[in-house]
């Protein structure tokens, strides 16, 4: 089985809850533990040898002049589209890769400890996304209510995810909620000729009422419905999303820094 791997990190949008953090620099520079967000990212890659592919969009000027050892895709729209529409901008690696190499797809506003990598690239399924089983502890450091922000995640027997990121509508739902999605995914290199597909026939038919801001939770219950397989790469290893001021403090918190690779 093919283990080459490409990265590609979804960096393009404006951050507008971090402000006044990102009136100057997009969100992925935006520093945790004096460090940006995108450089903890960079860390893990290289230390796996993984080629690292950023979709740049708000600001990305400021990512460039840094000089990191990165290959750029640029989404024009990205104030008024989203991390899907953001991925295929990326679409002629995504069909150099096939058959080729492997890919990991990561959101740019998280950090992820470096054994969750490890999980991506160890696991041998053709098309997983880690889900987070410690969820409740995380989100409730991030909000009183932890039900306001949460989202569906629920398996089947097998581990295979049945549904993912639909909006609860009862705290009696809270109890069937298996995991959450942290926004990091893994397309083997015989998969990737599917996941094009798919994204072709919401563009040619307008499913899913196509826009420009569809999410990625939205595309991946897609692919689900459509009969493709997505694994629960389930983990217990802190991670972060930096999504507003107080979840850098948190960040800073709940990851242990010492342990990722010096960049």
């Amino acid at each position: 089985m093919i283990k080459e791997y490409e990265s590609i990190i979804l960096a393009a949008g404006k951050g507008s809850r971090l402000r006044p953090l990102t009136d100057n620099i997009p969100k992925c520079l935006v520093k945790v533990n004096s460090k940006p967000i995108l450089e903890w990212q960079i860390s893990l890659f290289e230390k796996y040898k993984i080629p690292i592919n950023i979709i740049s969009g708000y600001l990305n000027k400021k990512i460039i002049e840094r000089k990191y050892n990165l290959n750029y895709f640029f989404n024009a729209d990205y104030g008024s589209s989203n991390m899907v529409y953001s991925l295929f901008k990326a679409r002629s690696l995504l069909e150099k890769c096939i058959d080729k190499k492997n890919i990991i797809i990561s959101y740019g506003d998280i950090i992820y400890s470096p054994e969750i990598l490890r999980q991506v690239i160890e696991d041998d399924y053709p098309f997983s996304c880690v889900v987070d089983l410690n969820y409740k502890k995380y989100w409730s450091l991030r909000m009183d209510n932890i039900e306001d922000d949460l989202e569906s995640l629920s398996t089947n027997k097998e581990g295979f995810i049945i549904s993912i990121g639909q909006k609860i509508n009862a705290i009696k739902d809270l109890n069937e909620i298996e995991a959450q999605y942290i926004g990091l995914i893994k397309i083997s290199s015989e998969m990737i000729p599917s996941i094009i597909k798919t994204w072709d026939e919401i563009l040619n038919q307008k499913l899913l009422s196509y826009s420009k801001d569809i999410f990625m939770t939205e595309f991946l219950q897609y692919c689900i419905n459509t009969g493709l397989k997505l694994k629960a790469l389930k983990t217990s290893y802190p991670w972060a999303e930096i999504d507003t001021p107080s979840d850098i403090n948190i960040a800073e918190k709940v990851l242990k820094f010492d342990q990722f690779p010096r960049f």
